[in-house]
């Protein structure tokens, strides 16, 4: 990293001072001393080098912002992108110098998605959205780039690498996901579904989705109901909003009330009776709730409070922002409401997330931030519960930025992409 620690913590609102070459050029020249002085907030950092060294860097085009899609696995980066009227496929070894291993064409006007799930990269495609909105699935081997198989179809679930989900239209598909091989298809449940076992559920796959006035819980192997409850009505004011589910509980929400499962038993646990719920999801094991101006943290099976936290600034990790950001952003622990890190300006950037929408898990996390109208990135390290400011990057705050522990890979203003690691 090449960071000398002179025994001042930064603080996590740490924001950095003029450009640092700029002032010290002169003196640097005449002392022979290569470093640059981050000021932050009173506190001072010194390094020797530059903290972000350059792995490569690409032309994207005029249109690469909006049309590319990037994700950061390891020492590898996969990216959808167009080329003049072609849209290609491809992955870089950035340990290489950002080498391109491979690159194959994707048939597509427009991707909707790219996602890492086990070894096959899957990509949502639309050949033509202007007159045809419904997506089609691509499979590629992640290692080769070989295409696998294609399916018409939103692809919204994955099974470690397993079993996949299809929506089509009024279906919905069980697929072996390394095949593509249709495993069971039923009627598309008008109330949602959920994957039973939360964020880590174990085999037999399960899917509980609402049927008509009957909540059921399907065998993801063969489509066969394994259980189900009948819970009324589903009309007017009361019209299911869909089922999600925790590692402990389904949760069903009907207009402003959510009520609990057993995802076993289907036996009703929990109803929250508060007209102030405007939304909830889960929270790790807990079931997070927006009451106004808070966010409240309860228990799925008891209904008991665990945590509460203002909406204001507040980033549930792994989850995302999920309040207006105001004068700052806190980095809170769902499963405990521990404030892990006050980021103050500065935001998480997006990094690696599977087909479940679970991020992957680090310690160190980059960020980005806008101070006197200059985008900057830096690193919030979570164990020493500090922000390091690293250098000035044009363009570093723009969603097509991703970052991994190591990585920093943003699509620019200048029309390149370019890699850095720290």
């Amino acid at each position: 990293m090449g960071f000398i620690d002179l025994g001042q913590v930064t603080r996590a609102d740490a924001r950095p001072g003029p450009e640092p070459w700029t002032r010290w050029r002169r003196r640097a020249l005449a002392l022979g001393v290569a470093a640059v002085t981050l000021l932050t907030c009173g506190a001072a950092e010194t390094v020797r080098g530059s903290p972000l060294r350059e792995v490569f860097s690409v032309p994207t085009g005029a249109h690469g912002r909006s049309d590319q899609q990037l994700v950061l696995d390891g020492d590898t980066l996969f990216r959808v992108y167009r080329e003049g009227a072609s849209t290609y496929l491809a992955r870089h070894d950035l340990a290489a110098h950002g080498r391109l291993t491979w690159r194959v064409p994707v048939d597509a006007s427009v991707v909707g998605s790219l996602v890492l799930e086990g070894r096959l990269l899957l990509v949502q495609q639309y050949a033509d959205v202007t007159k045809d909105p419904a997506p089609t699935t691509m499979a590629f081997d992640a290692g080769t780039g070989a295409p696998l198989w294609t399916i018409r179809g939103f692809l919204y679930a994955g099974l470690g690498g397993e079993k996949g989900l299809i929506s089509q239209g009024s279906e919905m598909v069980g697929i072996e996901l390394a095949t593509g091989r249709e495993l069971w298809r039923r009627p598309q449940p008008g109330g949602g579904a959920a994957l039973v076992g939360g964020s880590a559920p174990v085999a037999p796959w399960r899917i509980a989705t609402t049927e008509g006035s009957t909540l059921r819980v399907l065998d993801l192997e063969t489509g066969a109901v394994l259980r189900s409850r009948d819970i009324g009505p589903d009309q007017g004011p009361e019209r299911f909003g869909g089922v999600f589910a925790t590692p402990d509980a389904l949760v069903l929400r009907r207009g402003p009330t959510y009520t609990t499962y057993d995802p076993d038993t289907l036996e009703q646990l929990w109803t929250s009776a508060s007209a102030q719920v405007a939304w909830a999801m889960p929270c790790a094991r807990l079931l997070c709730e927006m009451t106004g101006r808070d966010v409240v943290a309860v228990d799925v099976r008891t209904g008991e409070r665990r945590w509460t936290s203002p909406v204001e600034g507040l980033y549930l990790s792994g989850m995302g922002l999920v309040g207006p950001r105001g004068g700052g952003t806190r980095l809170i622990d769902t499963a405990t409401g521990r404030q892990l890190l006050d980021l103050g300006r500065w935001v998480p950037l997006p990094g690696r997330e599977t087909l479940r929408g679970e991020p992957a898990p680090a310690d160190r996390i980059a960020v980005s931030a806008i101070f006197d109208g200059v985008d900057w990135v830096g690193v919030a390290d979570l164990r020493a519960g500090r922000i390091r400011p690293l250098a000035p990057v044009k363009g570093a705050g723009d969603e097509r930025c991703v970052a991994s522990a190591k990585y920093l890979v943003c699509t620019l203003i200048s029309e390149k992409l370019t890699g850095w690691t720290f």
